[in-house]
């Protein structure tokens, strides 16, 4: 893994950590993994997100929210990233 990709990687996990506990950003992440489908637009993935977090119960405000899943976004960008 490319260094900077590390360190980016890292900051996004301590600063979902500081707004959410660990395991609501890792269920938002493994929601936002699941969705990736290059098929549906930005808005139909939000969506779904969304959807499914009101079915297994995360109870966050809505900026908040917002905020983590772009935060669960990045990260997965930079997966993608570090895997070239």
């Amino acid at each position: 893994m490319k260094p900077l990709i590390y360190v980016k990687q890292s900051a996004i996990n301590a600063l979902a950590s500081l707004l959410a506990d660990g395991s609501t950003f890792e269920r938002i992440k493994a929601t936002v993994i699941r969705v990736e489908d290059p098929k549906l637009s930005g808005a139909e993935k939000k969506q779904a997100v969304l959807d499914e977090l009101k079915v297994i119960g995360v109870n966050v405000g809505g900026w908040l929210l917002n905020l983590i899943i772009e935060l669960c976004v990045a990260w997965l960008r930079l997966q993608t990233t570090s895997n070239k």
